[in-house]
């Protein structure tokens, strides 16, 4: 059953990020102890909501966002952090925690939802996948390492 993340998920969030982390040849590594500070902080400040599913002990997938207030107007916006699916729970679930997220974002009055998606070898699936959910490109970010 999805739910909404608390405190004490935290840390098995993490492993399952670092799981996702791991598969990513674009991504840095991830720190369990910094990944638990910020979302507790950002819970806690009602700035971060972050939806998740266990199977048994086991955190099989979570979906995660930044709440603002758009900083040039009006609106507040719901921006994807983080969603991700263990390699073993793939298959709706990734989807059920999307559609958790979109209505707890409409019941809470967000006016608009921004998804991202990493440039590896899933960049184009879900790109596609948003573009038939009705997200239109808004801008893309680029990065580069210094260190």
């Amino acid at each position: 059953m999805i739910r909404q993340a608390t405190f004490e998920d935290l840390p098995k969030m993490a492993a399952t990020a670092r799981e996702f982390y791991a598969a990513s040849p674009t991504l840095a590594d991830l720190q369990d102890q910094k990944f638990c500070e910020t979302w507790q902080r950002l819970i806690e400040t009602g700035i971060g909501v972050a939806f998740i599913e266990y199977v048994g002990d086991f955190i099989a997938g979570g979906i995660g966002a930044i709440v603002t207030s758009d900083p040039y107007g009006k609106t507040t916006i719901a921006s994807e952090a983080f969603w991700f699916v263990s390699e073993s729970s793939r298959g709706t679930l990734g989807m059920r925690l999307y559609k958790a997220f979109e209505t707890w974002a409409k019941t809470q009055g967000v006016d608009s939802i921004q998804m991202i998606h990493l440039m590896d070898a899933t960049g184009e699936k879900v790109r596609n996948l948003y573009l038939r959910m009705g997200y239109e490109p808004v801008e893309v970010r680029y990065q580069k390492r210094l260190n």
